[in-house]
């Protein structure tokens, strides 16, 4: 039993370091500088909305306000993941409005994407986001290049 208690006990410390070693996400730094990141820490030049495989997809959330109104939105957004896949800055590049702005961002925070390297070995990599906002049923959609 003793032995039983040690193992588990092992497995936790194991469990518990892995765990950290990829620590917390930092607070991704949101910026409303248009800019073109270079072409070698894009994950794909050759299609600016490709990015690497999601491992928590966004989830897009209309605000209540917009959505009651019936009013549609769009927010195209420039990620950069750390090497963990966590969006290390996000750059607003254009809104139809402030509102949507916010809500991608946050929704964005929230998302997580895999780490390969891009075709230039990089990892923390820039992508283009285009977040759809419609009113409806299904108040969101995303949309990029596969």
């Amino acid at each position: 039993m003793k032995s039983l208690t040690s193992a588990l006990l092992l497995v936790g410390v194991a469990v518990g370091s892995a765990l950290r070693a990829s620590g917390p996400p930092q607070e991704a730094v949101v910026t409303l500088e248009p800019f073109e990141p270079p072409r070698e820490e894009c994950f794909d030049w050759g299609n600016k909305y490709s990015h690497p495989k999601e491992i928590i997809a966004p989830i897009f959330s209309e605000p209540s306000e917009m959505q009651r109104a019936g009013v549609d939105g769009e927010v195209l957004v420039l990620v950069q993941i750390d090497e963990n896949g966590f969006p290390k800055r996000l750059s607003v590049l254009s809104s139809t409005n402030d509102m949507f702005s916010r809500a991608a961002i946050l929704d964005l925070k929230k998302a997580r994407w895999g780490t390969s390297p891009n075709v230039h070995g990089v990892s923390g990599v820039w992508f283009y986001y285009r977040a759809i906002f419609t009113p409806g049923p299904e108040s969101y959609k995303a949309q990029w290049s596969e």
